[in-house]
């Protein structure tokens, strides 16, 4: 089984804990607008053949339609696959979020993990419940945002898991001595000396 790495290098002594990607069920999401063009397609295309009084101009758009239903099948083949690519790190030290949206934008967000204030699966509605999916949230503690991480299927010891990363994380960093300030040269106190009687 091939292990599956992050685009980000990581540091010395980090090593990858969770790994978090998008449940099967985002495919519903990713093929919608696909199956609704395919059976539009596929309806157009049964008109044409069907009716024998079609105009002649319409028909000559029949291979172009023919055409285009391989076309719409590939391109959710292709959001299929970066759809899987949206993956979120949870390693000793940082959260390492890698978003792909189509084939040009790729982004990796790096959150340190003691600024991660709190963390929870929302799921909203019913299907959410019933199929055991929802949307990861970690907010941070100094620009007080939250990155959403959508079409999990987190289970509850792994999320678990991740809170005793971020609770022993932020217990490092608070053990941590301060920097040394260089230290300030010593103040030279000067003797007050009374001035002898007037020869």
């Amino acid at each position: 089984m091939k292990t599956i790495k992050p685009a980000a290098q990581l540091q010395d002594g980090e090593e990858v804990k969770v790994i978090i990607q998008r449940s099967k069920v985002s495919l519903v999401a990713v093929w919608a607008v696909e199956t609704a063009i395919i059976i539009l397609l596929a309806l157009a295309i049964a008109a044409m053949l069907l009716n024998d009084s079609s105009d002649n101009n319409m028909r000559a758009f029949l291979p172009l339609l023919i055409f285009l239903i391989p076309i719409t099948v590939g391109i959710g083949i292709i959001q299929t696959r970066l759809n899987f690519k949206n993956r979120m790190f949870i390693t000793n030290r940082r959260v390492i979020y890698e978003r792909v949206e189509n084939l040009l934008s790729r982004k990796t967000k790096i959150i340190e993990l003691h600024k991660i204030e709190s963390k929870k699966v929302v799921k909203e509605g019913v299907l959410p419940h019933v199929l055991g999916y929802g949307t990861l949230k970690l907010a941070t503690k100094s620009d007080e945002t939250t990155y959403a991480f959508p079409y999990c299927d987190l289970p509850k010891s792994k999320l678990d898991l991740i809170g005793e990363l971020i609770a022993a994380t932020a217990v490092l960093v608070r053990s941590q001595p301060p920097a040394h300030s260089h230290p300030s040269a010593p103040h030279s106190t000067s003797r007050y000396c009374p001035a002898g009687p007037p020869a």
